[in-house]
């Protein structure tokens, strides 16, 4: 999932360039303005798909080491009824 939204944000990131692009080459001043502030916007969007993918990948890793330590506390459990039942 945080590598898709990663990729989102790449993409988005690209969008805003070529919406840059087009506002500076283009004659009208409305149309220019307008994809300028659509670069803006797409920019924005893209910085906060890339903050979303960090706190994605941050979540799943804690999640996954919680998972780890469960079933190494398992383990150790396994093991001390192992030894108390040869004892």
């Amino acid at each position: 999932m945080p590598l898709c939204i990663s990729e989102l944000s790449q993409n988005t990131e690209q969008l805003a360039k070529s919406a840059a692009m087009l506002g500076s080459t283009e004659e009208d001043m409305s149309l220019s303005r307008t994809l300028s502030h659509l670069s803006d916007v797409t920019s924005k969007v893209s910085q906060l798909h890339a903050d979303q993918a960090d706190v994605d990948f941050y979540v799943i890793s804690e999640l996954i080491k919680d998972y780890v330590y469960v079933i190494q506390s398992i383990k150790v459990c396994n093991t001390f009824l192992v030894i108390t039942f040869l004892v």
